[in-house]
């Protein structure tokens, strides 16, 4: 059984591109907008003093009772829209297995009929957010139909994205093998920061 739901975008990003930029399109960025200016190295250090100020407020307990004092949430362009409540959307229940390929075939197909469609008639593609291991089964599924004809075919509706509890233990566990050079035992497990 699997059960899923949609939540709508509370910011709008249909602006953004999501083709890839050609090396010609980089090289003629203007370079002042590259480099860090007064005022960005001013906001970096009001943001850092910040989150230093919330560790110190979590981790000390001397620092408890100024903790009223922090500033708990960084104000920016977007803080009064993503400060309400995301509407989910119940897709319903799927009678399906996903640990069978041919069952997230299936279950890709029937959530990309909720995938829009760009003026040419390919998807316009859209996170799918799951736990790892069904990140990993939607992309043996994407693999398996590599071939079909369209983006529709391949199941290219959507990108699989790991959700943030899993996401970090992942890349804490990459972190760690790239940094001591040594794989990671499969016997260690999650890691929780």
């Amino acid at each position: 059984m699997v059960q899923a739901y949609a939540a709508l975008d509370r910011i709008n990003t249909l602006h953004l591109s999501d083709e890839p930029s050609s090396p010609d399109d980089i090289l003629n960025i203007p370079l002042h907008k590259l480099l860090p200016c007064d005022l960005d190295e001013a906001d970096l250090r009001s943001q850092m003093t910040v989150l230093v100020e919330r560790i110190l407020c979590k981790r000390i307990p001397f620092f408890t009772e100024v903790e009223d004092e922090v500033l708990w949430h960084i104000p920016h362009e977007y803080t009064q829209v993503s400060s309400k409540k995301s509407q989910l959307i119940l897709l319903g229940v799927l009678d399906k297995d996903e640990s069978r390929v041919a069952d997230t075939i299936d279950i890709i197909e029937e959530y990309q009929k909720y995938v829009p469609i760009k003026p040419d008639g390919s998807p316009l593609t859209i996170p799918l957010h799951a736990d790892g291991l069904s990140c990993e089964r939607v992309n043996d599924a994407q693999n398996a139909r590599v071939n079909g004809t369209t983006k529709w075919h391949q199941l290219q509706g959507m990108i699989p994205n790991i959700q943030n509890g899993t996401r970090d233990a992942c890349f804490f566990r990459t972190s760690l093998m790239n940094c001591t050079q040594e794989q990671v035992q499969e016997k260690l497990g999650h890691c929780f920061i």
